[in-house]
């Protein structure tokens, strides 16, 4: 497999496993060093601290990822993807009113840096503002 493949193939079963709640399938994805970011939450680096803050995630949003698109350089050094993300609010979190399994839809993506051992950041992006509206029932 080239590069370009490669991190293809990790953004897919990053994407898949954050679909199914598998924790350990998406660590499988990242380098030891990797960092994670995600919207409105600080910046963790390591495996150890990515569990905890897909852990907090998945306790608070129930989501799964639709209509893909990923993205990559030509070395594959760096990729994106765009999709869907659905989901059901199901417990608290800062900035949000208070969850009691509100529905939401929103264009969202990643973008990654890959390296031989896996993954070394992947930052989760979407539009807050929009959450926030759909949570709220606006």
């Amino acid at each position: 497999m080239t590069m370009p493949d490669v991190t293809i193939d990790l953004i897919s079963r990053f994407l898949a496993a954050y679909s199914a709640r598998n924790i350990d399938d998406m660590l499988d994805c990242f380098g030891e060093d990797a960092a994670l970011d995600i919207t409105n939450s600080e910046r963790v680096i390591g495996r150890r601290q990515i569990r905890f803050a897909l852990a907090e995630r998945l306790k608070q949003f129930e989501e799964r990822v639709g209509d893909i698109v990923i993205m990559t350089t030509e070395n594959g050094s760096r990729a994106a993807a765009e999709f869907t993300l659905r989901g059901r609010y199901r417990s608290d979190a800062d900035e949000l009113p208070p969850a009691s399994g509100q529905d939401y839809a929103l264009a969202a993506g990643v973008f990654c840096e890959a390296e031989d051992a896996g993954l070394s950041r992947l930052s989760l992006r979407f539009n807050p503002v929009e959450l926030r509206r759909q949570v709220s029932g606006h």
